[in-house]
């Protein structure tokens, strides 16, 4: 894919210390509705999800390959030793073709599921209701795949082991014939190297097939290494009890326990205690950190899918001469929006706002869309500029363009930022605080179902602000 270049200034952490992580801080609690980051209710907002941890595994139905088996043996250990080292030949199946993709289409199908419905946080993949059901379905759908392959390969075992050794049998017999030219004779020494070789190919082939069954994996062997697990956890768990205290809450608290013990047990009780909760006040902030990068993954992520998709539409526009909306870009876009609107779990105001442009565009018929094309332009570009700058305000650095350069968005001051978010409708300082932190279980629940895929209007937990105007269709 191409992919449009927009360059701005990056925030740099090692520049201002505890100031630009306040900073970051600050974007994180204002894009999620709170006046400050100790306000956010990080444990409403992650009881909202999962963390899920998918493990598939079993035997890889593989070998490497070795000169022993393109029929040389190497007598000298020493020259041994350093082909083993240095030359890596690749690898030998020991099972059909056809299994070996099937399989391969499973794992890597499990994975992608995942990643399309989850964020990738450093706690683990975060998957949020609202896609938990559709990526639980897929995942057990797969998962039974992937036992029924694994039984219909332990049934027909027998069958599949002789379908493999046929298959080398042939391989090894065309070896002997390619060793047996002039220039490879058996016992022939070449570059020096002394080369040993079976006297026939009988017995060529029957060693070379006998090495091959040895590797390949037995039934019992085949059985038990299958895997298909996932396990889910609360992501609250992960970073204290409902009692843990964000940095900075605590402080009289301790300051009254010491005192306390001070008077009641003396100076040593009380050093110790405060070497404890200075501990104690150490992981709070690991946590917090911890929990701050959390969120910023939350709030990036979906800006990080919004931001590479409008510019690969951008670059196609720019490589048909801006003349045209290529139809595959319409299906780029609503893969976009289903994927948005699945984990969009938390109501992202300024998310759903950009949806609305983008549905805009998807809703216009093809004659009013090629008529519309300098406005779609300068809507995408508004959308680029615009998460790109919230992404670098997390502190995050936007995959970098290769192919493609858009020269007027080569440099983006500040100006620039905030017309293109005013084109949108986005106004940073409007965000409203009161939704997100709603504890009854009940309202959380009604705007999970009412945000799920299909929803006509879904509901947000954030207030709805003014709307933009809506594109022309002329």
């Amino acid at each position: 894919m191409d992919h449009v270049l927009i360059h701005s200034t990056p925030v740099n952490p090692t520049q201002a210390g505890p100031a630009a992580s306040s900073s970051r801080r600050q974007v994180v609690a204002t894009l999620l509705g709170a006046h400050s980051f100790e306000a956010i209710n990080w444990r409403a907002l992650l009881q909202q999800g999962v963390l899920v941890r998918l493990r598939i595994r079993r035997c890889r139905f593989t070998a490497r390959l070795t000169l022993d088996d393109l029929g040389i043996h190497i007598s000298d250990e020493e020259i041994r030793q350093k082909l083993a080292t240095w030359l890596v030949l690749g690898e030998k199946r020991l099972l059909p073709e056809r299994y070996m993709r099937a399989l391969s289409r499973i794992e890597s199908s499990a994975r992608y599921a995942l990643r399309e419905r989850a964020f990738w946080t450093e706690l683990g993949a975060f998957v949020p209701v609202t896609a938990y059901e559709g990526w639980r379905t897929t995942a057990a759908r797969l998962q039974e795949e992937y036992f029924a392959l694994r039984d219909e390969i332990l049934r027909l075992y027998p069958v599949l082991l002789r379908q493999v050794m046929d298959e080398y049998e042939t391989i090894a017999r065309e070896i002997y014939q390619r060793l047996s030219l002039p220039g490879a004779l058996p016992g022939q020494a070449t570059d020096s190297v002394p080369l040993s070789f079976p006297s026939s190919q009988e017995a060529f082939v029957s060693a070379y097939c006998g090495r091959i069954q040895q590797q390949v994996p037995s039934l019992q062997r085949i059985e038990q290494s299958f895997a298909f697990e996932y396990m889910v956890s609360e992501g609250s768990a992960q970073l204290g009890g409902a009692g843990t205290p964000m940095p900075g809450q605590d402080t009289a608290t301790d300051s009254q326990g010491e005192a306390i013990a001070a008077s009641i047990q003396g100076q040593e009780y009380a050093r110790q205690r405060a070497v404890m909760r200075q501990d104690l006040r150490a992981q709070a902030e690991t946590r917090a950190n911890a929990l701050e990068d959390v969120l910023a993954s939350v709030v990036g992520h979906l800006r990080t899918l919004i931001y590479e998709a409008v510019t690969d539409l951008l670059a196609t526009l720019q490589r048909r001469g801006g003349t045209s909306f290529s139809p595959r870009s319409v299906v780029q876009l609503k893969h976009l929006m289903t994927q948005i609107r699945s984990l969009n779990f938390y109501g992202d105001q300024e998310v759903e706002r950009i949806m609305e442009h983008l549905q805009e565009i998807v809703e216009l018929r093809p004659a009013e869309r090629q008529r519309s094309l300098p406005e779609i332009q300068r809507v995408l570009r508004s959308i680029a500029i615009t998460t790109r700058q919230t992404l670098l305000d997390l502190e995050e650095e936007p995959r970098a363009p290769h192919e493609v350069e858009v020269p007027d968005l080569l440099l983006v001051p500040e100006a620039a930022v905030r017309q293109a978010r005013a084109e949108l409708g986005l106004d940073r300082a409007m965000l409203p605080s009161a939704g997100l932190y709603t504890d009854e279980l009940a309202f959380r629940q009604q705007r999970a179902e009412a945000a799920a895929p299909g929803a006509d209007c879904p509901e947000t937990l954030w207030q709805e602000p003014p709307r933009a105007p809506r594109m022309s269709a002329s």
